[in-house]
């Protein structure tokens, strides 16, 4: 038997979420089953029997964000009422700290709590084997030690991710396993009707890819003996192949920078520049 958990660190899930939502640019909404996520999970890690999934987040903030607490209060009650799904709730720590241009101090909320949290939830239930094996839903660096703890425990561990974007090298190295979220997405996707999401063809992604980088090659070639900036490609460079959302722009970066096809460097004045890597431009 397979006994797997999940272990969800809610602010890197979602933020990697809301990067693959902008990345699909095509203006709809989109909702996660979590049931069938969890389904999909188990079933990649060839696991036999689930038994639960955790979700960490921290709660609280200042007034001004009392709309975003009701609706993650909302989201997280309703995640509690799936089968073996927990929900754990830490108190945002408020912090101040003095600008040092203006002087006036700037309100800060600190989650650190959280992973600690994690981390102490994690061992102390493979200490008591509760599980075979654990799926961690994050790509953080910090939990890096954790998973190597749960290996000497004799655990099996895998991290997930929305892709490779934003995966530390070393808790990828850590970890038994990666699981890419992307690759289930026709799984467990659902529209704002609960009705499964059918993505747009492979293909046109590859197309998008291709473009942005004949797009940038044709900038380059603009900016010969010079470089192409960051910011400026992004916001303002015009090409009719680069789709006019920066949101998408950065999204397709995002793709061809894990991809080893494009990197982003600092120039010799402090600049951030974009470049094809030598080897694909050469090709």
């Amino acid at each position: 038997m397979n006994r797997v958990m999940l272990f969800f660190d809610g602010k890197n899930f979602y933020k990697g979420f809301l990067n693959l939502v902008q990345s699909l640019g095509d203006g709809r909404h989109f909702y996660i089953d979590f049931s069938k996520l969890a389904r999909w999970i188990v079933d990649q890690v060839q696991g036999t029997d689930f038994r639960g999934a955790y979700y960490y987040t921290a709660v609280g903030g200042s007034p001004e964000t009392d709309d975003t607490t009701r609706g993650l209060e909302s989201f997280l009650k309703t995640l509690e009422l799936e089968t073996g799904f927990y929900v754990v709730r830490m108190e945002r720590k408020e912090k101040f700290i003095r600008c040092f241009h203006c002087g006036n101090d700037i309100r800060l909320y600190q989650e650190k709590e959280v992973d600690t949290q994690m981390v102490a939830d994690m061992l102390q239930l493979a200490a008591v084997d509760a599980f075979d094996i654990l799926v961690l839903l994050s790509g953080d660096a910090d939990f890096a030690p954790a998973v190597e703890a749960m290996r000497r425990l004799g655990k099996i561990v895998y991290v997930a991710t929305w892709g490779r974007h934003g995966l530390s090298s070393r808790l990828r190295s850590s970890a038994f396993g990666h699981l890419d979220l992307q690759e289930g997405l026709e799984a467990f996707l659902k529209d704002e009707e609960g009705r499964p999401v059918k993505l747009r063809p492979s293909g046109e992604k590859q197309t998008a890819l291709e473009d942005f980088l004949q797009a940038l090659q044709a900038a380059e070639q603009h900016f010969s003996g010079g470089y192409v900036g960051l910011s400026y490609f992004l916001n303002r460079w015009i090409d009719p192949r680069l789709p006019r959302d920066v949101e998408t722009r950065r999204a397709l970066l995002r793709e061809l920078e894990a991809a080893g096809k494009v990197e982003v460097y600092v120039t010799d004045t402090g600049e951030r520049a974009i470049r094809i890597r030598r080897e694909d431009h050469e090709a």
